[in-house]
C-alpha cells in the first residue's frame, strides 16, 4: 500500500475535474481525497510490489496534466484500520 501526496501546478488546479476523472479510471487508486494545505490530493494506492508501483507512477500518475510533484510513502505494516465511527 502506498500513500501518495500530489501537488498540482497552479495551471493544473484549473483542471481539477480532469484530474479527478483520471483518478477514477485507475483501479490502483483505492481512495482519493482533496486536501487543504501544501498538497492538493492524498491517494491510497495498492500495487503488488515496488516495480508495479514504479510502472503505475511513471506511466500513469506522473503523466496526468498539471501534476507538479508526487511524494510517495510505502506502508510497511498496518497498526489499525476501522470503519466504525466513534458516535
Amino acid at each position: 500500500m502506498i500513500f501518495a501526496q500530489v501537488k498540482l501546478t497552479s495551471h493544473g488546479r484549473s483542471n481539477l475535474a480532469e484530474f479527478s476523472k483520471a483518478i477514477h479510471d485507475f483501479p490502483e487508486v483505492l481512495e482519493c481525497y482533496v486536501l487543504m494545505g501544501s498538497v492538493d490530493f492524498l491517494l491510497r494506492i495498492v500495487a503488488p510490489d515496488v516495480e508495479a508501483y514504479e510502472k503505475f507512477f511513471f506511466e500513469k500518475l506522473s503523466k496526468l496534466p498539471g501534476v507538479q510533484e508526487v511524494q510517495s510513502s510505502m506502508a510497511l505494516s498496518e497498526i489499525k484500520r476501522t470503519t466504525e465511527l466513534p458516535v
